[in-house]
């Protein structure tokens, strides 16, 4: 009897485990600072960046097809390097500079119906189903807000506060002249004793330089990513950041 009852909290505990498994892992190749996804789009191969700062779900780039891509909204077939495939709204990538051989983007409004953990140390980002507690970051989450779909966080620094956007899409982190420790532009500046809700965080060099963005200060992109397991709770609208060790 006593063997029987060991052998069902196992099985219950085993089931525990699975149930915290994620849905998706999107490996990644780190190219000019950037997570690049290989993926198929129409059964095309094409590479796209994990893009926290894009707004779409899928965003193609004018000549992809020459014949098709003019259209916004068009779905797309996108074969995921799990093999997972979805049916995604597609829309023109309108940026002005688009990096060679980057396709589009596979953005926020995709990515946030999943709970995100991005591990820039294994080249991974594993998406949870929403909402779901994986335990994957020990730090205490902080309050997570949006910018239209792009989230931000709170840091304080010398006292005075920094909103500061999440964007795997930039391959820096970027602050705005004129706030603290950024005078000059194309100058590099860190924010050594920032925290986020009393934890102190280093978000790592800051290149100074305008930014089309209003009421932000700023965009943690590369160097922030590349230091901190980042886990993004967009159903609760948290975020915690473990420093890789």
């Amino acid at each position: 009897m006593k063997a029987a009852v060991v052998a069902l909290f196992a099985l219950l505990a085993s089931a525990g485990a699975r149930a915290l498994e994620p849905e998706r892992v999107l490996p990644f190749e780190l190219r000019q600072q950037l997570p690049l996804l290989s993926v198929q789009v129409d059964d095309r191969p094409a590479t796209l960046i994990l893009d926290l700062g894009g707004a779409a779900p899928l965003a193609l780039r004018p000549d992809w097809p020459a014949d098709e891509a003019k259209t916004d909204a068009r779905s797309k077939r996108v074969r995921l390097p799990g093999g997972e495939l979805e049916t995604l709204p597609a829309t023109v990538w309108k940026k002005t500079t688009i990096p060679p051989g980057i396709d589009g983007y596979l953005g926020f409004a995709y990515l946030q119906r999943f709970n995100l953990v991005f591990d820039y140390a294994k080249r991974q980002a594993r998406l949870y189903p929403r909402g779901a507690a994986h335990g994957e970051c020990r730090a205490t989450p902080v309050a997570l807000s949006r910018l239209g779909s792009l989230p931000y966080v709170q840091f304080d620094y010398s006292g005075q506060t920094l909103l500061m956007g999440l964007d795997t899409g930039a391959n820096q982190n970027l602050i705005k002249p004129g706030r603290p420790g950024a005078v000059l532009s194309d100058k590099t500046r860190s924010l050594d004793g920032a925290s986020l809700a009393g934890q102190r965080t280093a978000p790592g060099p800051l290149l100074v330089m305008e930014l089309p963005i209003p009421t932000l200060d700023g965009l943690l992109g590369y160097d922030f990513f590349a230091h901190y397991r980042v886990c993004l709770d967009p159903a609760a609208n948290t975020l915690a950041a473990d420093a890789f060790e």
